[in-house]
């Protein structure tokens, strides 16, 4: 078998949003801000560079979808309470607030993750089947639901099936942290701050995108947390998986001085 690899500039990309922020100034003690977004990023590749199978009457638009890191709707929250010297017990202590939530990115459903000992980005992609779910409940399956694999049947040999690049939509997040501080003196030229902080601080459950490939026995679950989707905390990831979203709890305690 003979190979021949083209470099090329096909890449094309599109972005909309709309964006909004609500911001409440330091009142009584309290403070926030809300960020929402509202976004759609089109392309036909969301990789720097990599193979595509250019046969087979293969274009690269076909592959015109909802990038790889599409997320339509992004919402932040962030507040901070200071009671002040209301009373002895409350002065020094404060209370800061992040609530991180998104829906879930596209899933590219392909055959197998590789054709001929080579990881394509754009083949082969199976058929969808009529009449059957994209998703079905399942109580044993990571995040309650899984892939429904009979809604899709593999194309024959070297053929493009007619489900689209990225048409299904995985897992949604969203993640309360919480961090108790106490200031036990201040002043201009000193300063001793104690903090307390919580990472997920409801402990909820967020996985990562289930498995899309289609000839595999995990086929259409989740195999992992979200945190490790994003990192492994490795050297070369540099992402350490506890503090980042969706993981487990995490409590982190912190003593700063200033001075």
């Amino acid at each position: 078998t003979e190979w021949l690899a083209l470099a090329t500039n096909d890449g094309w990309s599109k972005y909309h949003s709309l964006q909004a922020q609500y911001r409440r100034r330091l009142s009584r003690g309290f403070e926030a801000l809300v960020s929402y977004a509202w976004s759609h990023s089109i392309d036909n590749s969301s990789t720097d560079s990599g193979l595509y199978w250019a046969g087979s009457g293969l274009t690269p638009a076909q592959d015109r979808a909802a990038s790889d890191f599409d997320v339509r709707h992004a919402l932040t929250a962030g507040f901070t309470f200071e009671p002040g010297a209301r009373t002895v017990l409350s002065r020094g202590w404060a209370l800061d607030g992040m609530l991180s939530g998104r829906t879930g990115f596209p899933i590219n459903v392909l055959n197998a993750e590789q054709y001929e000992g080579i990881a394509f980005e754009n083949v082969f992609r199976p058929n969808l089947a009529g009449g059957q779910p994209n998703w079905i409940d399942d109580a044993s399956a990571p995040g309650g639901r899984r892939i429904n694999s009979a809604a899709f049947q593999a194309a024959p040999a070297m053929t493009q099936g007619d489900l689209g690049r990225n048409a299904l939509r995985g897992f949604g997040m969203y993640q309360l942290d919480l961090a108790v501080r106490r200031e036990f003196f201040a002043g201009e030229k000193r300063n001793l701050q104690l903090r307390v902080e919580a990472f997920n601080t409801l402990n909820r459950a967020s996985f990562a995108d289930p498995v899309r490939f289609l000839d595999s026995p995990l086929f259409g679950q989740s195999s992992s947390m979200l945190s490790y989707m994003l990192g492994t905390g490795s050297p070369g990831s540099g992402l350490a998986p506890m503090f980042q979203g969706g993981g487990s709890r995490a409590l982190q305690i912190a003593l700063r001085f200033r001075f």
